[in-house]
């Protein structure tokens, strides 16, 4: 595992992101009450909801402090799937704030773990 204070600049970010969306998953899960007053089908699915931004959010520290390639893949592979998942949220109307918070949180996030210098080098076979 690798200190924080090893990381380069991307690294950084995407671990500072990887916090920012598991807090939101965390504030997304626990503000289900509040959105809805009984144990329905519709308050799972939303509590749910918060439950993959923390998962995401799991996957993107792992792969950052750990730099395993089969966790750096399955990070890249979530942040795709919630980055198309977000996208069709935001195209799909009535769109608000949360949609474009979860939007500037998690697009970076993949960006960054296909552009980091360790992400490049997951799957390159030494010469």
């Amino acid at each position: 595992m690798r200190s924080h204070a090893s990381l380069n600049k991307p690294e950084r970010a995407r671990f500072y992101l990887a916090w920012a969306i598991v807090l939101l998953g965390v504030i997304h899960a626990l503000a289900t009450p509040y959105f809805f007053s009984g144990f329905t089908e519709a308050s799972l699915w939303f509590a749910s909801g918060g439950g993959a931004f923390i998962l995401v959010g799991a996957f993107n520290l792992l792969a950052v402090s750990h730099g395993i390639p089969a966790l750096v893949q399955i990070s890249r592979v979530a942040n795709v799937a919630t980055t198309a998942f977000i996208i069709a949220l935001i195209l799909a109307p009535p769109t608000g704030p949360p949609e474009f918070i979860a939007a500037l949180l998690i697009i970076p996030a993949t960006v960054l773990s296909f552009t980091s210098p360790r992400s490049r080098a997951v799957g390159r076979v030494a010469a």
